[in-house]
């Protein structure tokens, strides 16, 4: 029969052994962001709206997007910045512009076939690549897009933090001939279920430098 003594020593032995297999359980199992994956979220609906905050070349000018209808296949939304109205058409089935404003020249473009910047489900290394024709008002461009997931992490914008999925990549975009380069980090994040690019910024070889911050979002 083991003493007091005895028996007090194997406790003590034991909770060292279940502390230490409780530690290294924490040191072996994934944070919450590397483990979180985003199958899909809900289509905007008519009404939905968000306002940004968009600087390019130095001037800073807000920009409001807002659902005027939906259809089986398409989400149709008005764009409004400065002094102008722009129409966006988004695809229902997964989100990838068919027409829209090219930023980094602030002109009115429809893509074709389309342009894909979001691949469901999004998690963390998650890679892919897209081949448009980008038709603006006063060009033409073929681009190639490479995006890459980085993570999930804690953005600030002036609608408040979000914990978003941050999206890098480069464009490779063909003038005439003229091969230039771009490269851009966009921040996605689900508010009411919806997904809302909370965050951008772009580069390229050619011209202004923009960013894009969320204000508002006003999403049912």
């Amino acid at each position: 029969m083991m003493t007091n003594g005895q028996v007090a020593s194997l406790e003590i032995e034991m909770n060292r052994q279940l502390w230490f297999l409780a530690v290294l359980g924490a040191l072996l199992m994934p944070s919450v962001s590397s483990a979180q994956e985003l199958e899909r979220t809900k289509n905007w609906e008519v009404g939905d709206k968000a306002t940004w905050n968009y600087v390019y070349g130095g001037r800073s000018v807000r920009l409001v997007e807002e659902v005027v209808e939906v259809t089986d296949a398409e989400i149709r939304s008005t764009l409004r910045f400065g002094g102008r109205t722009y129409e966006q058409t988004l695809s229902t089935r997964d989100l990838s512009t068919l027409k829209g404003i090219c930023f980094e020249t602030g002109q009115t473009c429809e893509f074709s076939p389309r342009e894909v910047w979001v691949d469901f489900p999004l998690e963390k290394g998650k890679r892919w690549s897209d081949r448009v024709t980008e038709t603006g008002e006063t060009f033409i461009v073929e681009t190639t897009y490479q995006y890459n997931v980085e993570g999930v992490e804690k953005v600030n914008t002036p609608a408040g933090e979000f914990e978003a999925y941050r999206v890098s990549g480069s464009a490779r975009i063909s003038r005439s001939g003229v091969l230039r380069t771009g490269n851009f980090t966009y921040w996605l994040a689900a508010i009411n279920g919806k997904l809302v690019r909370v965050k951008d910024e772009y580069t390229n070889t050619f011209g202004p430098f923009f960013t894009r911050e969320l204000v508002s979002a006003e999403l049912k």
